[in-house]
């Protein structure tokens, strides 16, 4: 592989410096050839073009730009490139290849340093902005102006949606495409991968890029579609842009297609081989190169398209860590035929943290025709049970996250699962090897341990199913196969578990599954004496409890020991629930259950420590997120007793390692630590300011504990580095056993 390093980021060289001596070695032996032209490609060069930042990699694109235009250029376009604010820089596209400009992205309160040395160093006279005051600050359109010396254009309207409009509109009546006639892109405003991989075709045609709301059409696209337009090409299947969306754009007598795949992968794979099989729509995307950059997670591509389009290369879509399927199936086919020697160039955007190098040399491979280890698919197992309002997915070996999670790699009804239908949970870290997909309106209680309450949940022949490589492996060229479940009847009875700890007055009662809404008798009998309390059940609930009273006169003719106090609950005493007397969500009644009264003696401690790597955030700060766990259920979280919450002051974290405290749970001693609790509703509802906090949710055990811990600096934020020290009866469990004493546990990274 000749690998040609571009851009501004001496970071990046040393990040990558001793790897690529590694793959420098690699090529040295491989068996490159020369391909002819017409033929599939048999050689590649990759070349990186990549910042410290997003900022920086989109100056180093503009660079490039400019290089290859032999300083011809005097425009420059400038876009936000905050992450809320990337479907702006779409609409972008269509104007810098109306102008021959490059594109440069910018903080919305501040220009960075990059785009300000780009444009005096290159000599930019006129500027663009694309987006609102919102998107880009009146205080950047002027620290514009005082570099190039004129005031910038700009193009905006109250939000990104609005800004395609006005960008559209700037461009004027539109020149049709042979067999289409006058036409625009339509792509989803929610997400930009689809958008992004059609920015070299929007560039090189001058053809405006719409955004679709999830709920319908905008009313301004509406209204600029009427009249003016003959066709519209859908980016991104029926999750992406809706088929109410491509109703309303019919009904205005409008033809419509969609380009799409089961993947954003697959998306740009399709986009690609429209550009490179149909002449007709721009005339000179040949094969001989080809952009790459990530499909989730980077902003930064959002300034290639200039230069793609100028390349005449399309840009394909890759996990950071694994070159998917469908990408890969693209780059060894026949349209990919290089140049005249059969060379194709492959453009790399972003640094290592955006693709990394064992995926560019996977692109090299699969361009060049090398035939590489196959990639063993990982299985998924689906469970899914009548009337839940979740079902769960288990890999054979760690996936994605930013996959699982993404409701178009799954399918309902042998179609891609809506996004309005659910939203999936795969965890915190960057992998996992589990998912939970949770339909819509479903809930949980603090005593339910799955969620419920949806509007509607399984049922059963419900066919649910996984889209065939669309969720990548953790490591490799890997992704997971296709497979698909019908959903069966739930003919189970619910099994009841008891708690009853000796000396206590409570009994908890858990269920392995949701119940349905009802009473149940719950008896304490010992020898022949005989007391009952009714509980309550709620619909959703996997786990009441009870609580007996003793008077100590109490006694019964029939008894052979009278109930006394004290003690409370003996030894051999026996708690029974008798059969039929509640149901699951399916109407399955409960077998009987029968328990003793027991000793807990063990003391609960903490079993697991987590954070997550730092996280840059609008206005400079960094977060990590912490999660607490305990060895058993505890008390002051869920539905173990009121009486006896967790103590978060005597929990104490030590950041810098050296035994000693410096901040504990309770947000004491947090500002002298130069670190703050912050509320973080991304993460979970129950994520507060200034303190953390039990965890509802009901994927958490009773008693874990959560916060987000944010810093002016990342190294004063708690990292694997760090430990917590809990003291003796910080907590206590169900029984009323106190945590253990003095205890020090390491935190285990989790990442991003």
């Amino acid at each position: 592989m000749r690998l040609v390093l571009l851009g501004n980021g001496s970071t990046l060289r040393r990040r990558l410096l001793k790897t690529l001596m590694c793959v420098a070695t690699l090529a040295a032996v491989l068996p490159f050839g020369h391909g002819a032209a017409n033929a599939a490609a048999s050689e590649a060069i990759v070349e990186w073009l990549a910042g410290p930042t997003r900022y920086e990699t989109a100056a180093a694109i503009a660079q490039q730009y400019v290089a290859e235009f032999d300083g011809s250029v005097d425009t420059a376009i400038l876009v936000s490139g905050e992450d809320g604010h990337a479907a702006c820089a779409l609409a972008a596209a269509a104007l810098a290849g109306d102008q021959r400009a490059p594109m440069l992205l910018t903080r919305s309160d501040e220009l960075p340093a990059a785009a300000e040395e780009f444009l005096d160093s290159a000599g930019i006279s006129r500027t663009f902005i694309v987006g609102g005051t919102d998107e880009v600050s009146p205080a950047v359109a002027n620290h514009v102006q005082a570099i190039v010396g004129s005031e910038p254009t700009r193009l905006g309207g109250s939000d990104c949606y609005a800004t395609a409009v006005a960008v559209a509109r700037h461009l004027g009546p539109l020149d049709p495409i042979p067999g289409r006639g006058r036409t625009v892109l339509l792509t989803t405003g929610e997400d930009y991968a689809d958008g992004l991989a059609a920015g070299p075709f929007a560039y090189r045609s001058r053809i405006p890029v719409l955004l679709a709301r999830p709920a319908g059409l905008d009313p301004g696209v509406e209204d600029l579609l009427r009249g003016r337009v003959d066709r519209v090409i859908i980016l991104g299947g029926p999750a992406a842009v809706s088929e109410d969306v491509r109703l309303a754009v019919e009904a205005l007598g409008i033809t419509v297609e969609r380009w799409f795949g089961p993947s954003r992968y697959d998306t740009a794979g399709r986009i690609a081989t429209e550009l490179l099989t149909d002449p007709s729509l721009t005339g000179c995307f040949e094969g001989s190169a080809v952009g790459l950059a990530a499909g989730s997670g980077s902003s930064d591509a959002l300034a290639s398209s200039p230069l793609l389009g100028e390349r005449c290369a399309p840009l394909l879509l890759v996990r950071r860590d694994v070159l998917t399927t469908a990408t890969a199936s693209f780059l060894g086919s026949s349209l990919v035929v290089g140049d005249a020697d059969g060379v194709v160039r492959l453009t790399v955007l972003g640094g290592s943290e955006a693709v990394s190098l064992g995926v560019a040399f996977d692109a090299e491979r699969a361009a060049s025709q090398l035939d590489g280890p196959s990639a063993v698919p990982v299985l998924a197992d689906i469970e899914a049970s009548e009337g839940a309002c979740h079902w769960t997915v288990t890999f054979s070996e760690p996936v994605l996250t930013a996959d699982a999670e993404l409701t178009d790699n799954y399918t309902f009804g042998q179609e891609p699962l809506p996004a309005r239908l659910a939203e999936i949970d795969g965890g915190d870290a960057a992998t996992t090897r589990h998912a939970i997909v949770l339909l819509a309106g479903a809930g949980a209680y603090t005593s339910a341990e799955v969620p419920t309450g949806c509007a509607e949940p399984v049922a059963v022949r419900d066919r649910i199913g996984i889209v065939d490589g669309a969720i990548g492996a953790s490591h490799g060229n890997g992704s997971v196969a296709a497979h698909e479940i019908v959903v069966q009847a739930d003919t189970t009875s619910p099994s009841l578990s008891v708690l009853a700890p000796l000396g206590g007055d409570t009994v908890w009662v858990r269920s392995n599954e949701p119940l349905a809404a009802g009473t149940a008798t719950v008896t304490l009998t010992r020898g022949r004496a005989r007391k009952t309390q009714t509980a309550i059940v709620s619909q959703g609930d996997t786990g009441f409890s009870v609580t007996f009273s003793f008077p100590a006169a109490d006694s019964y003719v029939a008894a052979d020991l009278a109930f006394t106090e004290p003690p409370w609950l003996h030894p051999g005493d026996k708690i029974t629930i008798d059969r039929g007397k509640l149901a699951d969500r399916a109407g399955n009644l409960n077998t009987s259950v029968a328990a003793a009264v027991v000793a807990d003696t063990t003391a609960p401690t903490i079993s697991a420590v987590t954070v997550t790597e730092p996280v840059a955030r609008i206005g400079g700060m960094y977060t990590v997120d912490l999660v607490l766990r305990w060895s058993e259920p505890v008390r002051g979280c869920g539905i173990g007793p009121a009486a006896g919450p967790i103590d978060l002051g005597s929990i104490q974290i030590d950041i810098d390692g050296d035994r000693f405290a410096d901040v504990s749970l309770d947000g004491h001693g947090a500002a002298s630590a130069g670190v703050a609790f912050v509320a973080a509703p991304d993460l979970s509802e129950w994520t507060v300011d200034g303190t953390a906090a039990c965890d509802h949710a009901w994927t958490a055990s009773d008693g874990t504990l959560i916060a987000r811990l944010s810093s002016a600096t990342a190294e004063m934020l708690p990292h694997s580095g760090s430990g917590v020290m809990a003291r003796a009866g910080a907590a206590h469990d169900l029984v009323g056993n106190p945590s253990a004493t003095h205890q020090v546990i390491g935190f285990g990274r989790t990442g991003t």
